[in-house]
Protein backbone atom coordinates (compact mmCIF):
# COMPACT_ATOMS: atom_id res chain seq x y z
CA UNK A 1 0.00 0.00 0.00
CA UNK A 2 2.86 2.39 0.81
CA UNK A 3 4.30 1.67 -2.64
CA UNK A 4 1.00 2.64 -4.24
CA UNK A 5 0.23 -0.92 -5.34
CA UNK A 6 -3.30 -2.34 -5.51
CA UNK A 7 -4.06 -4.65 -2.60
CA UNK A 8 -7.19 -6.74 -2.03
CA UNK A 9 -7.84 -5.73 1.57
CA UNK A 10 -10.53 -8.32 2.18
CA UNK A 11 -8.29 -11.15 1.01
CA UNK A 12 -5.17 -9.94 2.79
CA UNK A 13 -6.85 -8.84 6.03
CA UNK A 14 -10.04 -10.84 6.58
CA UNK A 15 -12.25 -9.47 9.31
CA UNK A 16 -11.85 -11.22 12.67
CA UNK A 17 -15.14 -12.45 14.15
CA UNK A 18 -15.04 -14.18 17.54
CA UNK A 19 -18.48 -13.46 18.84
CA UNK A 20 -19.69 -10.75 21.21
CA UNK A 21 -17.90 -11.72 24.42
CA UNK A 22 -14.62 -10.36 25.72
CA UNK A 23 -12.62 -12.28 23.08
CA UNK A 24 -14.89 -10.88 20.38
CA UNK A 25 -14.33 -7.34 21.67
CA UNK A 26 -10.55 -7.86 21.46
CA UNK A 27 -10.95 -9.17 17.90
CA UNK A 28 -13.04 -6.12 16.98
CA UNK A 29 -10.31 -3.90 18.43
CA UNK A 30 -7.80 -5.63 16.12
CA UNK A 31 -10.16 -5.02 13.17
CA UNK A 32 -10.29 -1.33 14.01
CA UNK A 33 -6.49 -1.12 14.41
CA UNK A 34 -5.92 -2.84 11.06
CA UNK A 35 -8.42 -0.57 9.31
CA UNK A 36 -6.72 2.50 10.79
CA UNK A 37 -3.27 1.32 9.73
CA UNK A 38 -4.43 0.54 6.18
CA UNK A 39 -6.16 3.92 5.86
CA UNK A 40 -3.01 5.66 7.05
CA UNK A 41 -0.87 3.74 4.54
CA UNK A 42 -3.21 4.62 1.67
CA UNK A 43 -3.26 8.30 2.67
CA UNK A 44 0.54 8.34 2.93
CA UNK A 45 0.89 6.73 -0.50
CA UNK A 46 -1.46 9.27 -2.08
CA UNK A 47 0.34 12.18 -0.42
CA UNK A 48 3.72 10.83 -1.52
CA UNK A 49 2.55 10.32 -5.10
CA UNK A 50 1.12 13.82 -5.17
CA UNK A 51 4.30 15.39 -3.83
CA UNK A 52 6.35 13.23 -6.21
CA UNK A 53 4.33 14.41 -9.23
CA UNK A 54 4.61 18.06 -8.20
CA UNK A 55 8.35 17.57 -7.57
CA UNK A 56 8.89 16.13 -11.06
CA UNK A 57 6.60 18.64 -12.72
CA UNK A 58 8.59 21.57 -11.36
CA UNK A 59 11.87 19.88 -12.31
CA UNK A 60 10.74 19.24 -15.90
CA UNK A 61 9.53 22.82 -16.28
CA UNK A 62 12.84 24.14 -14.97
CA UNK A 63 14.68 21.85 -17.36
CA UNK A 64 12.66 23.16 -20.29
CA UNK A 65 13.36 26.78 -19.27
CA UNK A 66 17.10 26.17 -18.91
CA UNK A 67 17.16 24.40 -22.26
CA UNK A 68 15.50 27.42 -23.91
CA UNK A 69 17.94 29.73 -22.13
CA UNK A 70 20.90 27.77 -23.49
CA UNK A 71 19.53 27.90 -27.03
CA UNK A 72 19.11 31.69 -26.77
CA UNK A 73 22.68 32.01 -25.46
CA UNK A 74 23.88 29.93 -28.42
CA UNK A 75 22.23 32.37 -30.82
CA UNK A 76 23.61 35.41 -28.99
CA UNK A 77 27.13 33.96 -28.96
CA UNK A 78 27.01 33.26 -32.70
CA UNK A 79 26.10 36.91 -33.41
CA UNK A 80 28.34 38.64 -30.86
CA UNK A 81 31.56 40.19 -32.17
CA UNK A 82 32.71 42.06 -29.07
CA UNK A 83 35.21 39.87 -27.24
CA UNK A 84 34.33 41.31 -23.83
CA UNK A 85 30.61 40.72 -24.31
CA UNK A 86 31.31 37.27 -25.73
CA UNK A 87 33.30 36.36 -22.63
CA UNK A 88 30.35 37.37 -20.44
CA UNK A 89 28.00 35.27 -22.57
CA UNK A 90 30.28 32.27 -22.15
CA UNK A 91 30.20 32.71 -18.38
CA UNK A 92 26.38 32.83 -18.44
CA UNK A 93 26.41 29.78 -20.68
CA UNK A 94 28.52 27.84 -18.19
CA UNK A 95 26.27 28.86 -15.29
CA UNK A 96 23.21 27.74 -17.24
CA UNK A 97 24.88 24.42 -18.00
CA UNK A 98 25.47 23.84 -14.30
CA UNK A 99 21.89 24.87 -13.56
CA UNK A 100 20.73 22.24 -16.04
CA UNK A 101 22.69 19.54 -14.20
CA UNK A 102 21.15 20.63 -10.90
CA UNK A 103 17.69 20.37 -12.43
CA UNK A 104 18.53 16.94 -13.80
CA UNK A 105 19.49 15.92 -10.25
CA UNK A 106 15.90 16.55 -9.20
CA UNK A 107 14.57 14.43 -12.06
CA UNK A 108 17.00 11.60 -11.28
CA UNK A 109 16.04 11.67 -7.59
CA UNK A 110 12.42 11.50 -8.73
CA UNK A 111 13.17 8.25 -10.53
CA UNK A 112 12.82 9.58 -14.08
CA UNK A 113 15.12 10.02 -17.05
CA UNK A 114 16.40 13.54 -17.91
CA UNK A 115 15.54 14.88 -21.35
CA UNK A 116 19.05 14.74 -22.83
CA UNK A 117 19.51 11.67 -25.03
CA UNK A 118 22.01 10.45 -27.61
CA UNK A 119 20.89 8.00 -30.29
CA UNK A 120 24.38 6.80 -31.20
CA UNK A 121 27.64 6.05 -29.35
CA UNK A 122 29.84 8.91 -28.12
CA UNK A 123 33.59 8.61 -27.54
CA UNK A 124 34.41 8.09 -23.87
CA UNK A 125 37.02 10.87 -23.89
CA UNK A 126 34.41 13.33 -25.17
CA UNK A 127 31.91 12.19 -22.54
CA UNK A 128 34.48 12.65 -19.76
CA UNK A 129 35.45 16.11 -21.00
CA UNK A 130 31.79 17.06 -21.20
CA UNK A 131 31.36 15.84 -17.61
CA UNK A 132 34.29 18.00 -16.46
CA UNK A 133 32.81 21.00 -18.26
CA UNK A 134 29.61 20.80 -16.22
CA UNK A 135 31.47 21.45 -12.97
CA UNK A 136 32.33 24.83 -11.48
CA UNK A 137 36.09 24.22 -11.26
CA UNK A 138 36.48 22.68 -14.72
CA UNK A 139 39.89 24.30 -15.24
CA UNK A 140 41.38 22.14 -12.47
CA UNK A 141 40.37 18.83 -14.07
CA UNK A 142 42.94 16.76 -15.98
CA UNK A 143 41.54 14.12 -18.34
CA UNK A 144 44.36 11.75 -19.32
CA UNK A 145 44.98 8.30 -20.77
CA UNK A 146 41.47 7.57 -22.06
CA UNK A 147 41.18 4.44 -24.26
CA UNK A 148 39.54 4.52 -27.68
CA UNK A 149 36.11 3.30 -26.70
CA UNK A 150 32.62 4.78 -26.90
CA UNK A 151 29.57 4.87 -24.64
CA UNK A 152 26.32 3.61 -26.15
CA UNK A 153 23.80 6.34 -26.94
CA UNK A 154 21.16 5.56 -24.27
CA UNK A 155 23.87 5.55 -21.56
CA UNK A 156 25.71 8.74 -22.55
CA UNK A 157 23.64 11.24 -20.56
CA UNK A 158 23.72 9.22 -17.32
CA UNK A 159 27.45 8.51 -17.70
CA UNK A 160 28.24 12.21 -18.17
CA UNK A 161 26.08 13.12 -15.20
CA UNK A 162 27.55 10.45 -12.92
CA UNK A 163 31.16 11.40 -13.69
CA UNK A 164 30.32 15.11 -13.37
CA UNK A 165 29.00 14.56 -9.84
CA UNK A 166 32.17 12.70 -8.86
CA UNK A 167 34.40 15.41 -10.36
CA UNK A 168 32.36 18.09 -8.60
CA UNK A 169 32.80 16.21 -5.33
CA UNK A 170 36.55 15.98 -5.92
CA UNK A 171 36.98 19.69 -6.67
CA UNK A 172 34.78 20.67 -3.71
CA UNK A 173 36.78 18.69 -1.13
CA UNK A 174 40.33 19.42 -2.27
CA UNK A 175 42.56 22.53 -2.16
CA UNK A 176 41.48 25.19 -4.68
CA UNK A 177 44.84 25.17 -6.47
CA UNK A 178 45.11 21.38 -6.78
CA UNK A 179 44.15 19.38 -9.87
CA UNK A 180 41.59 16.57 -10.02
CA UNK A 181 42.76 13.70 -12.22
CA UNK A 182 40.43 11.68 -14.44
CA UNK A 183 41.94 8.67 -16.16
CA UNK A 184 40.70 5.41 -17.59
CA UNK A 185 41.81 2.00 -18.80
CA UNK A 186 40.37 -1.11 -20.43
CA UNK A 187 39.73 -4.14 -18.22
CA UNK A 188 38.22 -7.56 -18.83
CA UNK A 189 34.71 -6.52 -17.82
CA UNK A 190 34.65 -3.12 -19.54
CA UNK A 191 36.38 0.17 -18.77
CA UNK A 192 37.44 1.65 -15.43
CA UNK A 193 37.27 5.42 -14.93
CA UNK A 194 39.09 6.88 -11.92
CA UNK A 195 38.48 10.33 -10.43
CA UNK A 196 41.20 11.21 -7.90
CA UNK A 197 41.63 14.38 -5.86
CA UNK A 198 44.31 15.70 -3.49
CA UNK A 199 42.08 16.56 -0.56
CA UNK A 200 42.10 15.27 3.01
CA UNK A 201 40.23 12.13 2.03
CA UNK A 202 37.31 10.37 3.68
CA UNK A 203 37.27 8.92 7.15
CA UNK A 204 36.74 5.16 7.29
CA UNK A 205 33.20 5.68 8.55
CA UNK A 206 32.24 8.09 5.77
CA UNK A 207 33.93 5.92 3.14
CA UNK A 208 32.13 2.77 4.30
CA UNK A 209 28.79 4.60 4.30
CA UNK A 210 29.42 5.97 0.79
CA UNK A 211 30.35 2.53 -0.56
CA UNK A 212 27.29 0.99 1.06
CA UNK A 213 25.13 3.70 -0.53
CA UNK A 214 26.52 2.88 -3.99
CA UNK A 215 25.22 -0.68 -3.72
CA UNK A 216 21.88 0.16 -2.16
CA UNK A 217 20.64 3.73 -2.66
CA UNK A 218 18.44 4.82 0.27
CA UNK A 219 14.98 6.27 -0.16
CA UNK A 220 14.65 10.02 -0.44
CA UNK A 221 13.02 10.35 2.99
CA UNK A 222 15.91 8.44 4.57
CA UNK A 223 18.33 10.88 2.96
CA UNK A 224 16.36 13.79 4.41
CA UNK A 225 16.94 12.46 7.91
CA UNK A 226 20.70 12.27 7.35
CA UNK A 227 21.75 15.91 7.24
CA UNK A 228 25.44 15.26 6.56
CA UNK A 229 24.82 13.11 3.49
CA UNK A 230 26.04 14.41 0.16
CA UNK A 231 23.30 14.98 -2.38
CA UNK A 232 25.81 14.34 -5.16
CA UNK A 233 26.62 10.88 -3.83
CA UNK A 234 22.92 10.11 -3.60
CA UNK A 235 22.55 11.01 -7.30
CA UNK A 236 25.61 8.89 -8.16
CA UNK A 237 24.08 5.93 -6.30
CA UNK A 238 20.82 6.24 -8.23
CA UNK A 239 22.65 6.52 -11.57
CA UNK A 240 24.99 3.61 -10.82
CA UNK A 241 22.05 1.28 -10.22
CA UNK A 242 20.29 2.47 -13.37
CA UNK A 243 23.41 2.10 -15.52
CA UNK A 244 24.54 -1.15 -13.94
CA UNK A 245 27.97 0.30 -13.11
CA UNK A 246 30.03 -0.25 -9.97
CA UNK A 247 31.32 2.74 -7.99
CA UNK A 248 33.83 2.41 -5.18
CA UNK A 249 35.63 4.95 -2.98
CA UNK A 250 39.09 4.51 -1.49
CA UNK A 251 42.27 6.49 -0.85
CA UNK A 252 44.00 8.01 -3.88
CA UNK A 253 47.73 7.95 -4.48
CA UNK A 254 47.66 11.74 -4.08
CA UNK A 255 46.48 11.45 -0.48
CA UNK A 256 42.86 12.33 -1.14
CA UNK A 257 39.90 10.29 -2.35
CA UNK A 258 39.67 8.12 -5.44
CA UNK A 259 36.32 7.19 -6.99
CA UNK A 260 36.57 4.12 -9.22
CA UNK A 261 33.79 3.58 -11.75
CA UNK A 262 33.53 0.29 -13.65
CA UNK A 263 31.60 0.84 -16.88
CA UNK A 264 30.46 -2.63 -18.01
CA UNK A 265 30.87 -3.81 -21.60
CA UNK A 266 27.08 -3.77 -22.00
CA UNK A 267 27.03 0.05 -22.16
CA UNK A 268 30.19 0.39 -24.27
CA UNK A 269 30.82 0.34 -28.01
CA UNK A 270 34.25 -0.63 -29.28
CA UNK A 271 33.87 0.33 -32.94
CA UNK A 272 34.07 3.72 -34.62
CA UNK A 273 31.69 6.32 -33.13
CA UNK A 274 28.95 7.77 -35.31
CA UNK A 275 28.46 11.43 -36.18
CA UNK A 276 26.61 11.91 -32.87
CA UNK A 277 29.70 12.91 -30.95
CA UNK A 278 30.86 15.81 -28.84
CA UNK A 279 33.32 18.02 -30.66
CA UNK A 280 35.47 20.67 -28.94
CA UNK A 281 35.27 24.26 -30.14
CA UNK A 282 37.44 26.56 -28.04
CA UNK A 283 35.97 29.91 -26.96
CA UNK A 284 39.15 31.99 -26.77
CA UNK A 285 38.59 34.44 -23.94
CA UNK A 286 37.86 31.83 -21.32
CA UNK A 287 40.51 29.41 -22.44
CA UNK A 288 43.52 31.47 -23.46
CA UNK A 289 44.45 28.79 -26.02
CA UNK A 290 45.72 29.67 -29.44
CA UNK A 291 43.09 27.81 -31.44
CA UNK A 292 40.07 29.69 -30.24
CA UNK A 293 36.51 30.21 -31.32
CA UNK A 294 36.06 33.70 -32.75
CA UNK A 295 33.07 36.01 -32.44
CA UNK A 296 30.65 35.31 -35.27
CA UNK A 297 31.47 31.59 -35.53
CA UNK A 298 28.22 29.67 -35.63
CA UNK A 299 27.78 26.80 -33.18
CA UNK A 300 26.23 23.52 -34.25
CA UNK A 301 22.41 23.72 -34.07
CA UNK A 302 20.71 21.90 -31.20
CA UNK A 303 24.06 21.56 -29.46
CA UNK A 304 25.17 22.24 -25.93
CA UNK A 305 28.36 23.79 -24.59
CA UNK A 306 30.84 22.44 -22.16
CA UNK A 307 34.53 22.94 -21.47
CA UNK A 308 37.45 20.58 -21.69
CA UNK A 309 39.48 20.39 -18.48
CA UNK A 310 42.83 21.19 -20.04
CA UNK A 311 42.13 23.82 -22.68
CA UNK A 312 38.55 24.50 -21.56
CA UNK A 313 37.11 24.14 -25.06
CA UNK A 314 33.43 24.49 -25.59
CA UNK A 315 31.96 21.01 -26.03
CA UNK A 316 29.43 20.93 -28.84
CA UNK A 317 27.12 18.00 -29.51
CA UNK A 318 26.42 17.13 -33.13
CA UNK A 319 23.07 15.60 -33.77
CA UNK A 320 20.83 13.85 -31.34
CA UNK A 321 19.98 15.99 -28.38
CA UNK A 322 16.28 15.52 -27.62
CA UNK A 323 14.17 18.39 -26.36
CA UNK A 324 13.34 17.90 -22.66
CA UNK A 325 9.67 17.41 -21.96
CA UNK A 326 7.81 20.15 -20.14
Amino acid sequence: LKNGEHVDIRAELPRLDHGRDEVGEVAEAFNLAQHTAVSAAVSEAKARDGAHNVFLGIAHRNQSLVHRQLKILDEMESREENSTQLGGLFELDHLATRARRTTENLIILGGKQPGRRWRHPVRLVDALRAAASETEEYARVRVEGIPEVSVTGPSVADTIHLIAELIDNGTSFSPPDSPVHVNSMRVARGVVVEVADQGLGMTDEVKDRANEMMGSPPDFDAMALNADSSLGLFVVARLSVRLGVQVNFDASRYGGTRATVLLPSEILAFGEPSDDRIEPVAPGRRTGVAESRQPGDSPTPASRPAESPESAPRMVLSGSLDEPSA
